[in-house]
């Protein structure tokens, strides 16, 4: 019997620096429908949020190989199987897999020789929506006094950051993105190969 594993983590960090001085506006005056930020100075003891840092996670991956080998002089086989999960830094993304397999040789006759191979694998991919905007450049034009976690009404509609505005016209929130635009694909693999061999010029 053998084993291995292997184990990795990934992580993103020096964020670009996200101004907090300036709220909503142009030429330093309020328009609250305006989604650049060109206003008054925000207000002393706003709350503000790291929307960027808040919204990247660390990633993992993780790979089991397990497999079982024997046998004797007519007969030998292998069996094996692996499993492996991987969590990217984008939130709801992640990759899994598991294999199987069995293979085996066998002198059946002193004139025939059987190989056999099965495998299995599945595959099921979790691929978050890339957005309008990208991740990046959406939440760094979030506003920074808002948490962008805060991103569903209670009948599922997104929550919207400016008060005339619309889904389209709106700033993206990759939060409300990823949690419920999510495509999963999963696939299943099946194959067998059986193979005979006959030496007919043994005696």
């Amino acid at each position: 019997m053998t084993y291995n594993n292997r184990f990795a983590a990934s992580e993103l960090y020096l964020f670009p620096e996200i101004q907090t001085v300036y709220g909503r506006g142009r030429n330093g005056g309020v328009e609250v429908n305006d989604p650049d930020f060109f206003g008054p100075k925000y207000a002393d003891g706003t709350q503000f949020y790291d929307n960027v840092s808040n919204f990247y996670q660390r990633g993992s991956n993780q790979r089991h190989d397990l497999a079982f080998e024997g046998g004797s002089e007519k007969m030998t086989y292998r069996m094996s199987t692996s499993y492996l999960d991987s969590k990217g830094i984008i939130q709801t993304n992640r990759f899994q897999q598991v294999n199987a397999a069995l293979n085996t040789d066998a002198q059946v006759l002193k004139w025939l020789k059987l190989t056999s191979r099965f495998s299995y694998a599945r595959n099921r991919n979790i691929l978050p929506p890339g957005g309008a905007q990208g991740y990046l450049t959406a939440l760094m034009r979030f506003p920074s006094d808002k948490d962008a976690r805060q991103y569903e009404n209670p009948d599922g509609t997104r929550i919207l950051t400016l008060p005339a505005a619309t889904p389209g016209t709106d700033n993206d929130n990759p939060f409300f993105n990823v949690n419920n635009s999510a495509r999963e694909e999963q696939t299943d693999r099946t194959n067998a190969n059986i193979h005979l061999k006959a030496d007919l010029t043994s005696g």
